[in-house]
């Protein structure tokens, strides 16, 4: 959504303001989602960037993920935004809130049986 923002705005205008928003908005979940993950994949003890090149095969985030999260505004910027009523307050995520929440499915993930009874693992890099 960050990229088709900065496009339209950039291409039909942004006389608004809606698209800058919107973009702005857009980076900001990008970066607190991409911090959540990385402390998630810190806590379990997993390569995070082995994990996304084993199950993503494109190349955005690799060309353009470090940019967006450097794009986008700061956590002040994005209440300052709520506090004007451009945003919903009750809707604002943070990293932490995210990871507690990504902790929880990964644990009810790893604990719980897969359908041929073993349990779910993080496969062993050396093993792939």
């Amino acid at each position: 959504m960050f990229l088709h923002a900065e496009w339209r705005a950039s291409v039909y205008g942004d006389q608004d303001g809606k698209w800058r928003i919107t973009s702005e908005i857009s980076a900001y979940l990008f970066r607190i989602g991409k911090q959540g993950w990385d402390q998630v994949v810190w806590e379990i003890g997993v390569d995070d960037d082995f994990l996304v090149r084993s199950n993503y095969r494109g190349t955005f985030l690799t060309a353009l993920g470090e940019n967006i999260c450097n794009w986008s505004v700061s956590d002040d910027h994005i209440l300052k935004l709520a506090e004007v009523g451009l945003i919903p307050k009750g809707d604002l995520v943070t990293a932490d809130e995210l990871a507690r929440s990504w902790s929880g499915v990964v644990a009810n993930h790893a604990a719980a049986p897969s359908t041929d009874g073993a349990h779910h693992r993080v496969p062993d890099e050396a093993a792939i």
